[in-house]
């Protein structure tokens, strides 16, 4: 179900209302996670000092594009790696590949690739009720930034062990990552800033700000607002009774992960849309293509245009794209089409000014 528009603005960090009691009545109060409420804080308010260096040109020619790559392939690794290839299978990928997208998703830093597909998977199984860690009933701020700062709800707590996580636990690379989380995330970092320091004689103060806390940020945002703004504001083409809504701004943000209602209708779809090309601002869909070319990628997950067909006329809200000859066999473009229903028709004849 779409969430009330009451709870939309009754955003509580402190007091949730909205999770009270669990499932089998006990009171719950969610516990302030103080050290992500600090690295929150921190990371938001730094990411201006960043802005401030880059809007005023403080650094080098060379770190604005450091800056520009490690920005957008931090955000890629998110979107093809741990969210459309980890999370969902919706796709198989070579070693090296793999290891690429592994390597700028741990420098992205949001969390290891298994606690982050086990939320995802308990996410897309449960979305909006207590089992759901991003439940968007909880208001926009806990969806976008405060389930970072507390406790998770007891039942949801239940689901993230029963999920099936069997693919992960036997993946020896996923598990390294897992267990070594924290030095390596460190460690890629500071190499991070190191590098303009080192290769062209950046300000280690600058390349701090702008090449990991802003950076860090931007990424950050990036994933937020898909489980926040794209839950709230949008169409909903393939399932009025979700939340998760289709919406271009997020799609331009994220690199195709916008298509949000589409991706919880079919979630086993790698394009994470209808349409997987740069024309409709896909480019995570675009890039596993050009993989599966070079012969990186193989067993490519995607929804047929009669599943599609069959969805958007079952359960969409009629804001689907009509660019298929099924949207438009209704339309008429007045009296004396012969497309108006016969019953339509007939009834039209009878009357009389």
């Amino acid at each position: 179900m779409a969430p009330d528009s009451k709870t939309h603005h009754n955003d509580a960090l402190l007091n949730d209302e909205n999770s009270e009691y669990s499932a089998d009545g006990k009171k719950f109060k969610a516990r302030v996670q103080w050290s992500n409420v600090g690295v929150n804080i921190f990371i938001h308010a730094g990411f201006f000092v960043g802005l401030y260096y880059l809007l005023t040109l403080r650094p080098l020619g060379l770190t604005y594009l450091w800056f520009f790559a490690i920005t957008v392939l931090c955000n890629l690794s998110v979107t093809i790696g741990v969210h459309r290839l980890w999370s969902h299978r919706s796709f198989k990928c070579n070693r090296t590949l793999k290891l690429i997208l592994m390597f700028f998703y741990t420098m992205a830093g949001q969390t290891s690739i298994f606690h982050w597909v086990q939320i995802h998977r308990v996410h897309h199984k449960f979305s909006e009720t207590v089992k759901d860690p991003l439940d968007v009933h909880r208001g926009f701020f806990f969806a976008h930034v405060g389930w970072y700062c507390l406790s998770y709800h007891p039942e949801c707590e239940k689901e993230m062990k029963r999920i099936d996580m069997d693919d992960m636990k036997s993946d020896k690379d996923i598990m390294f990552q897992y267990k070594y989380y924290d030095v390596l995330f460190t460690i890629l970092n500071i190499l991070s800033v190191l590098a303009p320091w080192y290769f062209w004689n950046e300000s280690l103060i600058v390349a701090f700000w702008t090449c990991f806390v802003s950076r860090f940020a931007i990424n950050f945002t990036q994933l937020n607002f898909t489980n926040s703004a794209n839950h709230f504001f949008g169409t909903r083409p393939y399932d009025k009774a979700q939340s998760a809504t289709d919406n271009i701004a997020c799609t331009l943000f994220s690199f195709g992960e916008g298509y949000h209602n589409y991706h919880h209708v079919f979630p086993y779809d790698y394009h994470g849309a209808e349409f997987g090309d740069l024309g409709h601002y896909n480019l995570s869909a675009f890039l596993i293509d050009f993989f599966a070319s070079i012969g990186w990628v193989h067993d490519r997950k995607k929804v047929s245009a009669d599943m599609i067909k069959r969805r958007v006329l079952r359960t969409g809200d009629g804001s689907h794209f009509l660019a298929h000859e099924e949207a438009h066999k209704n339309s008429i473009y007045g009296y004396g089409d012969k497309d108006i229903e016969p019953e339509d028709q007939a009834e039209l004849e009878k009357m009389n000014d």
